[in-house]
């Protein structure tokens, strides 16, 4: 694994890094507290994109975990492929980005911040720190 960041916040611990690959998993649940949130190698901790991308790990911990707990026992883990393969898969992975939109950029805040910003997308990334092109559809949408 690359460099690491932990997170402890007494609910859970969480770790972030880089795997070797791209089509390695981008979250892996253990336990009832404990999960890792695994950033592609193409996805700079830096840039904007790696926040939606630990964002989107979140919404399917708190979305998906107690499903899975639930219907598997309460010990029961999670991974999370980067590319969905099923259709189940890719549903999740929906219900997970619209969280992570609901996370970084409340369409209240989006709309306050877009006006005060007057649509100026450079500002509007800094502010949310989330890639241009998805605010500017978050917007519209």
């Amino acid at each position: 694994m690359g460099g690491k960041t932990g997170i402890m916040n007494g609910l859970a611990d969480v770790v972030i890094g880089a795997m070797p690959s791209d089509d390695s998993d981008s979250l892996v649940v253990y336990g009832n507290r404990d999960f890792l949130v695994l950033l592609k190698p193409s996805d700079n901790p830096d840039l904007p994109r790696a926040n939606l991308e630990v964002a989107k790990a979140i919404g399917h911990y708190v979305l998906h975990a107690p499903k899975v707990r639930e219907k598997h026992g309460a010990d029961a883990g999670l991974i999370v492929r980067h590319y969905p393969k099923t259709k189940q898969e890719e549903q999740c992975h929906r219900e997970a980005v619209q969280f992570a939109f609901g996370l970084l950029a409340p369409l209240d805040r989006l709309k306050t911040e877009w006006e005060r910003a007057n649509g100026d997308l450079r500002k509007l990334r800094e502010i949310f720190r989330m890639p241009s092109e998805l605010i500017e559809a978050l917007y519209q949408s």
